[in-house]
């Protein structure tokens, strides 16, 4: 789905502001001078682009999630075995872990 913008706005639209769906950059589709409005759509093919977010609130989430996902780990780490760091190995452990020697 298209959105359509006033001109004036467009150079801070485009630069300051993503999909709101799937984060991608935005991208002009038309260009209408006589109503000054500016066409734009997300440069994701199957996205429905319903609206836009600010590049600053995706950064938020974006660092919260890393906070999130670092806390699960810390805190998790005991009870679900994938989620512990395997511990290091030299090369000798390593090779002789894929059977070659």
């Amino acid at each position: 789905m298209a959105l359509d913008i006033p001109l004036n706005q467009s150079t801070r639209i485009l630069r300051y502001h993503l999909c709101s769906d799937c984060w991608e950059i935005l991208q002009e589709i038309d260009r209408d001078r006589q109503n000054q409005i500016l066409t734009i759509s997300c440069i994701t093919d199957d996205c429905p682009n319903q609206g836009m977010v600010s590049v600053q609130y995706v950064e938020e989430r974006e660092r919260i999630a890393r906070i999130w996902r670092r806390n699960a780990r810390k805190y998790l780490a005991k009870e679900l075995s994938w989620i512990a760091p395997l511990p290091k190995q030299n090369q000798a452990q390593l090779l002789q872990a894929m059977g070659y020697y």
